[in-house]
């Protein structure tokens, strides 16, 4: 389970399609998805 609760509104569009906005709570299927992810510092 992936859940995000960012400090301000965060909306989701997923290929072209509006799928509302956070909180955002969503399961992945094992090794479906690549994250990348920009380090800071």
């Amino acid at each position: 389970m992936v859940s995000a609760k960012p400090a301000h509104k965060l909306y989701l569009e997923t290929d072209g399609e509006s799928l509302g906005h956070s909180p955002l709570h969503f399961e992945v299927i094992p090794r479906a998805v690549r994250v990348i992810v920009n380090k800071k510092g």
